[in-house]
């Protein structure tokens, strides 16, 4: 009986870890919370004549995880008081690029709110409409109840 447990159990965790793997690696789908933050970063591309940018579940993964690193780490900057860039996040991901960006935005009470922000921050904007190919969004809930909200660009090399 213990034997048929840890086999199901191992299959349960092998089952996980496959179905992360395609997460990332394959199609994405944003949580609930960031619904429509894709089509309003590219509706101001589109604003420009620019192509839109693909969601990539590998950069939403590296920005989910950033997002997560500055609430644990209670901090809110690029770069983290340990050293920790965001091209680190981008890079444990997988992701090989030849230009890489990072949005930050934080206790916005909707997306509307958070991408009009970045558009009137000429760094953010920049970001926006700079030459990637691919973007990716995550987010993290402080404990104040503030959503931080991470976005991830990169132009890859390799797909």
């Amino acid at each position: 009986m213990k034997a048929k447990i840890i086999v199901f159990t191992l299959l349960a965790v092998l089952i996980g870890l496959v179905s992360n793997i395609s997460i990332v690696d394959g199609p994405y789908t944003l949580p609930s919370e960031l619904l429509g933050i894709d089509s309003k970063v590219n509706a101001v591309r589109a604003e420009k004549g620019l192509k839109p940018l693909k969601l990539d579940g590998r950069l939403s993964r590296s920005a989910a995880v950033k997002a997560k690193h500055m609430e644990t780490n209670n901090y809110w900057s690029h770069d983290a008081p340990d050293g920790t860039t965001p091209w680190s996040f981008i890079k444990s991901e997988g992701v090989r690029y030849s230009k890489a960006g990072e949005n930050l935005a934080k206790c916005h009470n909707t997306i509307d709110q958070a991408v009009s922000a970045w558009v009137n921050s000429p760094a953010h904007y920049k970001n926006i409409v700079g030459e990637y190919s691919h973007f990716g969004f995550g987010h993290s809930t402080n404990a104040d109840g503030c959503i931080i909200i991470v976005n991830h660009f990169a132009n890859e090399r390799l797909l």
